[in-house]
């Protein structure tokens, strides 16, 4: 896995990627303020991470969270 799921940035782009059990699956985020987001609709997230296996992301160097929640 190369990018966040919910915001689509590199992991490691927003330092050490938050590692979390989603389902029966071990997932990383970019951060751990992905999380909740990332809770709110795991089967859209899973298929993300299964789209994005084995592809480079470009990073979103606009990622905020606002309230806890990822806005890109």
């Amino acid at each position: 896995q190369t990018i966040c799921p919910v915001t689509g940035a590199k992991l490691g782009s927003m330092g050490k990627p938050y590692r979390m059990t989603l389902g029966n699956r071990t997932i990383f985020l970019c951060c751990e303020g992905c999380k909740e987001e990332a809770r709110k609709d795991p089967e859209r997230v899973l298929k993300k991470v299964d789209e994005s296996s084995g592809t480079q992301a470009s990073g979103n160097p606009t990622h905020r969270h606002s309230q806890g929640v990822a806005t890109p």
